[in-house]
């Protein structure tokens, strides 16, 4: 259990998954103070230059020895990388007119392996970044996932 001080902010783009709010950039300032930040399965929605910034400005509203995790599909991995061409594949078959109208895809998927992430932690000021392969999802309820391999990289103040 979470200690009672403990406030949960949950962000994501998806509706009906019980989030605040759609993007860290929409929490109000007010709403600050953060122990722990984690970003799952979610980098490879963000172009670098966002998830840079969404980085940082987690990194900004965290406090004392706060952490931050990044778990995402291992794009080194025989199965990630099927994954994300599949996630490629199935964004194009279901808007091909978008992938045309617009200069920027909505649908693209970026690759961001074990080194790169490190990289954005230490940029965005977090003094101690681990590999946390322990923390890696692998069954729920006794059944194996069935997902590909993810990393997970620890960030600490």
């Amino acid at each position: 259990t979470l200690p009672p001080d403990v406030q949960v902010v949950i962000v994501n783009p998806e509706r009906n998954v019980g989030a605040q709010y759609d993007y860290v950039s929409n929490i109000p300032t007010s709403v600050a103070d953060f122990d722990l930040a984690m970003l799952f399965g979610v980098m490879m929605y963000l172009d670098p230059a966002t998830l840079a910034a969404t980085i940082r400005d987690a990194r900004i509203r965290m406090r004392g020895h706060a952490s931050i995790l990044l778990a995402e599909p291992d794009p080194d991995s025989v199965r990630g990388r099927i994954e994300n061409t599949a996630k490629q594949v199935v964004g194009f078959v279901s808007q091909p007119i978008t992938w045309v109208t617009n200069s920027k895809n909505p649908m693209a998927f970026y690759q961001y392996t074990k080194q790169p992430s490190i990289a954005l932690l230490r940029d965005a000021g977090f003094e101690i970044v681990k590999q946390r392969p322990e923390l890696t999802p692998s069954t729920v309820g006794g059944q194996p996932l069935l997902l590909p391999p993810y990393y997970m990289i620890a960030g600490t103040l």
